[in-house]
């Protein structure tokens, strides 16, 4: 699981889906890629404004479930 985050943190798109979960895999988290090895997201309701971020300087790097790639 290790290698497949970090391959897929190298290789984030612009507008890559990145799901983030804890515990029981169940989905708690969206962001989406922003080029470059960074993502956007809703850092929290408490918090409603969209920051960018690197992916591994995100707290959620670690509780990554998954990426999907969107294509037109």
């Amino acid at each position: 699981a290790g290698r497949a985050r970090m391959r897929w943190a190298d290789e984030l798109a612009v507008g890559d889906c990145v799901y983030f979960a804890r515990g029981a895999k169940r989905v708690d988290h969206v962001g989406s890629g922003a080029g470059g090895g960074g993502m956007v997201h809703a850092w929290s309701s408490m918090m409603p404004a969209v920051r960018r971020e690197p992916f591994w300087g995100s707290v959620f790097a670690a509780r990554m479930l998954g990426v999907r790639r969107v294509t037109p």
